[in-house]
């Protein structure tokens, strides 16, 4: 009779889950110029969406005619109208390169000697880059190489075209190429901020034009208003005949189960899972579908993310060490990931591990999330379901939340998860139970406690919402060219024993002066132990030739920069999300930067936006943020960072010192949120670690030894060559001048064409 009352009670659950699925879960239609964030925060920019039959008052109390939202140019030479997800309520009659019938949806143009040029179309679909809320406007008036743009003088400069050309060859730049049929277009781009002043009213935006690309393609906009904040969405629910007689079944499961317990606890004195009803029942179930057939076959899954190598991989020793039946390479492609030089080095260091496979058991690239693919391959419906998953630690703090959200879907399943640790030398929990509880604040202290012990192809740029071209890194990301790469390091004994890394300038480039293989440990396609003793083994030849004691000494070694990334990994594991920012930080130092962040006061984490205390500072960060501080060594670096995801160590000292302490006295975490979204070897740990170390907030208290924008350089580069490249308004200047344009006389600025 138990077996009878527990299967109708079995199909009842079924069928009630059945009928409520269908009548209650159904997905609602997303509503225009509407995005739930990854943290399931609602946005909805509709209140700042201008109307054609709106009205708004104005300064002088009456009301007047909605207009669009317009943006100052400032140094570009033309102003902005905009409007959010819908078309200007201006009256366009002849749009550059448009028929009539798309003039009718530009949602954003500017208007130039006569002429208007639409920048982009209307479109509702917001979008999450990392953590940023985007708005894409694309299909605006021809540009770039198939427009007539090479053939004009656009702003009536002729030094323009000297201006916006990176490259050294200034032949045949503008010239057009043939054989491109496809006319390109102008786009934007705009970034919605949230507007923290609690007297701005929900309807009000704050429109902020940041660049333009060289080409003249794409324009950057900063979006700023309370309808960028998010909050909870607002909607009726109604409860369906599904729904109701789903509620009815679960009371009954309830009676049934909370009923069932008590009976057994109080009359049959059972205890544990025996508490539950008709427990030899379930049990039987649950050993039929998670022990049966699978004791015998191991079907293994190792999962790829900081570990793209085949060499000095202790997941994948773990993983073979299993014996597996099969064993399944996969690398899940994460949103997390975040601007196109990082995902073009990504998307390479993946196309080389995969291609040495064999055809039966090659990487496959599985295009969705980890925290929502799973559930599916653990299915106890899905023939891909592992026994075993096995990946590699990774102690940042976004990492932990998503291993733990992993990790208990694994175990709800009945897949065993198996760990190691190989993206560091030391595992950082364990240097936590060795240390003070994380709290290693200088580099003296960290050495005390460290010592040795379908289509699942890469997804192209294009893709991914990037043209192909997006990319301009030189640094290409896999296995084989990271081992390469060590070892053309490696063979230079002399270079590797006495590198020092307060001697290395930054002004070189090509070829670097450092090692450049910070992005190859950071996408896992090089071994940490690999290039460890590799250097360790350098040194020793270099020292039995040359003599004990000519090697450099630690921290300044190529050792001791492997073990300040140690030191920073260590220092960030106990405290999570909270490392990389100076609010609830036991590392941190308070100091009253400009432009805090904002604190969500149920988390005590930042939200990611920030108060604009000072509108002067808030100008001083968006111009270094975009390379345009008028310092041309900042500038450059900022450049190159931007074009190639790399600036070398002291250039990367010189960018912070200037946004912090140095200059413009702006919190540390608006420059780390910068460099996180461009460096291509961004680690979490390390990246917050250096800024704090920078703004003497952190590990350092040399709060009087600033980075000179103009001695600095010279030092390395007296002729300011590293400038010219990068800077090239200014390469016709003298070395005299070159870091310091403004000191030059007015009419050798003028020969020069700085100003006109």
């Amino acid at each position: 009779m138990k077996l009878a009352h527990a299967c109708a009670l079995a199909a009842v659950l079924w069928s009630a889950a059945g009928l409520a699925s269908s009548d209650d879960k159904k997905e609602k239609k997303a509503k225009p110029c509407t995005i739930k964030s990854p943290t399931d925060r609602f946005f909805d920019l509709n209140p700042i969406s201008v109307q054609p039959d709106t009205t708004k008052k104005g300064k002088d109390g009456k009301s007047h005619p909605a207009e669009s939202w317009h943006a100052k140019g400032y140094d570009y030479p033309a102003n902005f109208t905009i409007n959010f997800c819908a078309p200007v309520v201006e009256d366009l009659d002849d749009v550059v390169g448009l028929d009539s019938h798309a003039t009718k949806n530009v949602s954003a143009y500017y208007t130039q000697h006569g002429k208007t040029y639409s920048i982009g179309q209307q479109n509702s679909e917001l979008v999450f880059r990392g953590r940023k809320l985007i708005l894409n406007y694309t299909d605006g008036s021809p540009c770039g190489e198939d427009s007539d743009y090479y053939r004009r003088d656009v702003h009536s400069l002729e030094t323009r075209k000297k201006h916006d050309d990176d490259d050294d060859d200034d032949d045949d730049w503008h010239k057009p190429k043939k054989g491109k049929g496809d006319k390109r277009r102008k786009s934007t781009i705009i970034s919605l901020l949230c507007e923290t002043d609690s007297l701005s009213p929900p309807d009000e935006a704050t429109v902020a034009f940041v660049a333009a690309s060289p080409d003249e393609c794409t324009y950057f906009f900063e979006a700023r208003s309370k309808a960028a904040c998010g909050g909870i969405e607002k909607e009726t629910q109604q409860l369906g005949p599904g729904g109701v007689f789903g509620v009815i079944v679960l009371i009954a499961f309830l009676v049934y189960f909370v009923g069932g317990c008590m009976y057994q606890r109080t009359v049959m004195h059972q205890r544990g899972w025996r508490q539950i009803p008709n427990f030899a029942f379930w049990e039987s179930i649950w050993r039929f579908f998670t022990v049966s057939g699978r004791r015998a076959r191991r079907l293994v899954g190792l999962w790829h993310r900081t570990d793209l190598r085949l060499h000095d991989s202790p997941a994948l020793h773990a993983a073979l060490d299993l014996k597996p039946e099969c064993l399944w390479q996969i690398f899940t492609w994460d949103s997390h990931y975040v601007y196109h030089a990082r995902l073009r080095a990504l998307s390479t260091a993946i196309t080389a591990l995969s291609s040495p496979n064999h055809p039966s058991s090659r990487l496959l690239v599985l295009r969705e999330s980890p925290q929502t693919l799973f559930p599916k391959l653990f299915s106890s419906s899905s023939s891909w379901r592992p026994t075993h998953l096995v990946y590699e630690r990774d102690t940042d703090a976004y990492a932990r939340d998503r291993d733990a959200a992993v990790d208990a879907l694994a175990r709800a399943a009945g897949v065993e998860v198996v760990t190691r640790n190989g993206r560091t030398l030391f595992d950082p929990d364990v240097l936590v139970e060795r240390g003070n509880g994380g709290e290693e604040k200088t580099y003296a202290s960290f050495g005390l406690i460290a010592g040795p012990k379908g289509d699942f192809g890469v997804p192209e740029m294009s893709e991914l919402g990037f043209a192909d071209g997006a990319a301009t890194t030189g640094i290409e990301g896999g296995e084989a060219r990271a081992l390469a790469a060590l070892r053309r390091v490696l063979d230079d004994v002399e270079y590797v024993a006495t590198f020092e890394k307060p001697a290395m300038a930054p002004t070189e480039w090509d070829p670097p002066a450092t090692t450049v293989l910070s992005p190859h440990l950071h996408f896992g396609t090089l071994g940490v132990r690999e290039f460890w003793w590799g250097v360790k083994g350098a040194v020793e030849r270099y020292e039995r030739e040359k003599g004990e004691g000519k090697a450099s000494g630690m921290p300044v070694n190529l050792e001791g920069q492997l073990l300040f990334r140690e030191m920073y990994f260590a220092a960030q594991a106990p405290l999570g999300h909270r490392f990389a920012q100076s609010h609830n930080n036991p590392q941190c130092r308070h100091i009253p930067w400009h432009l805090p962040s904002t604190i969500d006061p149920s988390t005590g984490l930042s939200t990611g936006a920030y108060s604009v205390d000072s509108p002067e500072a808030e100008r001083w960060f968006l111009r270094w943020k975009a390379g345009a501080t008028g310092f041309p060594w900042i500038d450059g670096l900022m450049r190159q960072l931007r074009r190639t995801g790399f600036v070398e160590h002291l250039g990367r000292h010189a960018l912070a010192c200037f946004l912090t302490r140095g200059g413009c006295y702006v919190h540390w975490e608006r420059g780390a949120a910068v460099f996180a979204e461009l460096l291509l070897d961004h680690e979490p740990a390390c990246n917050a670690g250096n800024w704090m170390w920078l703004a003497c907030a952190a590990f350092c208290d040399r709060f009087h030894r600033c980075y000179s924008p103009f001695a600095f350089p010279r030092r390395w580069d007296p002729e300011g060559r590293f400038v010219r490249r990068w800077v090239p308004e200014l390469a016709a200047f003298d070395a005299k001048y070159v870091y310091e344009p403004w000191k030059a006389p007015i009419a050798d600025q003028k020969r020069w064409g700085c100003v006109h």
